[in-house]
């Protein structure tokens, strides 16, 4: 395999690494999310949905230099992007199946990071009603205490 090539595999390699631990990353500050917002500590769940757009950004930074060097790469097969993986398939060499490999492991920890996302948000969406419905309670409250005589 041509020299070239085999660099662009090891940084692509570098870089689904790197997102794949972020990805890790945003799977334990999820679980922590889940745990902060049953337990109804709204400060510490607010910092970690911060926490988490910062890493989503450097995730999305990463997505770029990945899309650029495939890019490259598929230029330098000769084949288009979306036909690229089958066609590093049929590569039996390391770069290639650690690429490939990668890909795989990284797809599956979006699967998961999907699913304790919408697990967090459903959580959210139930404490944002319960909230909702104590704003009415007390809007209701008050509203008696204004029409009462003598007050």
């Amino acid at each position: 395999m041509r020299d070239d090539i085999v660099q662009l595999l090891h940084k692509e390699s570098s870089l689904l690494n790197k997102k794949l631990g972020l990805i890790h990353t945003l799977l334990l500050r999820e679980s922590e999310k889940i745990f902060f917002i049953r337990s109804g500590d709204h400060d510490r769940t607010a910092k970690i949905i911060e926490q988490c757009t910062e890493i989503t950004d450097e995730i999305d930074s990463l997505d770029f230099h990945l899309s650029a060097n495939e890019q490259k790469l598929s230029g330098k097969l000769g084949v288009s992007r979306h036909k690229m993986a089958g066609h590093l398939a049929t590569i039996k060499q390391a770069p290639t199946e650690d690429v490939l490999q990668l890909r795989k492991r990284v797809h599956a920890a979006l699967k998961e990071l999907l699913a304790k996302n919408e697990e967090s948000t459903a959580l959210l969406m139930q404490a944002s009603d319960g909230l909702k419905k104590d704003i009415a309670e007390i809007n209701d409250i008050i509203r008696l205490r204004k029409n009462q005589p003598g007050d």
